[in-house]
């Protein structure tokens, strides 16, 4: 698990990305929850967050400059209303 905070010197406008995960995965994402809990799968990993205000948690391609051009799966996290930061707690399990 990993607990960050982030803390800006003035507020963000909501929609603001405030993180993102890079998956690996060339498949979609399935992505559960809302407001301060979600719930990310992919391949054989799962990927837990809370935060302590409401967020969205979305994923789009991405081209991979590893894999030779390919694409895989970004989780973005973006906070919902105006904000001056946030706290995530992130937990990913692979078995």
């Amino acid at each position: 698990s990993i607990d960050d905070k982030v803390q800006l010197k003035s507020a963000a406008a909501g929609g603001t990305e405030f993180y993102r995960f890079h998956t690996g995965s060339l498949n979609p994402v399935t992505i559960t929850g809302q407001g301060k809990e979600w719930t990310a799968t992919w391949d054989h990993a799962t990927m837990s967050f809370f935060s302590d205000i409401p967020i969205l948690v979305e994923q789009m391609p991405w081209r991979d400059e590893v894999l030779d051009s390919k694409m895989h799966q970004v989780l973005t996290i973006r906070v919902l209303d105006e904000s001056v930061g946030l706290r995530l707690q992130s937990t990913l399990n692979v078995p």
